[in-house]
């Protein structure tokens, strides 16, 4: 005589609900495979982490921001895809995250992602630094051209510094050499791009 768990046997309904719930599993595998290689068909670029410069964190992140963009990537995929671009430091970094939570994406949200992401490679303490620089920065010997391509940079990394466009008008002024500053100064020019 067989002994009685007293459980029921699976019922016919139930096994169908697990047939469509793998059913469902694999379709998304399948989705999220599909878009990986669309994703990776755009060359996303990598970030390695090694080289302690602002502007390619700042790049980096605008790239993907760009190409998630283009490709009309959904929120809940940014993370996901944004992280299989990491390398070098970069990735350990992550790692190290992963090891911290439960699930294998410790972030929430892009905006969850860029926050920590700017704190490991882009600190307030270079921020800081950044924005004496731009300060401080004047042309010297450098061409009108060299001197706009470094302000240029630095304002793109620290955009938050700039009030308005006049500000950065000024700002940029301010640093150019005395007699072409005589030139311009003349002109009043409301805006940067004037």
């Amino acid at each position: 005589m067989a002994a009685t768990t007293g459980l029921a046997p699976p019922s016919i309904g139930s096994a169908i609900l697990v047939a469509e719930e793998d059913a469902l599993v694999a379709e998304r595998a399948r989705a999220r495979a599909n878009l990986l290689m669309e994703f990776r068909k755009f060359s996303p670029p990598t970030y390695g982490g090694e080289i302690a410069d602002p502007w390619l964190v700042v790049n980096w992140v605008d790239t993907m921001e760009e190409l998630f963009e283009d490709l009309f990537i959904e929120e809940r995929e940014k993370v996901p895809l944004a992280m299989r671009c990491l390398e070098g430091s970069a990735y350990t970094w992550l790692n190290g995250l992963r090891k911290t939570h439960a699930t294998n994406n410790p972030f929430p949200s892009w905006s969850a992602f860029k926050k920590k992401f700017f704190e490991a490679f882009f600190p307030d303490s270079t921020k800081h630094q950044l924005e004496i620089d731009l300060y401080k920065l004047r042309q010297g010997s450098r061409t009108v051209l060299e001197y706009e391509r470094e302000f240029s940079r630095l304002v793109h990394c620290i955009p938050y510094v700039i009030q308005s466009d006049r500000h950065k008008a000024e700002m940029f002024a301010a640093g150019i050499r005395p007699d072409i500053y005589q030139l311009v100064h003349v002109l009043n020019l409301p805006t940067y791009q004037e």
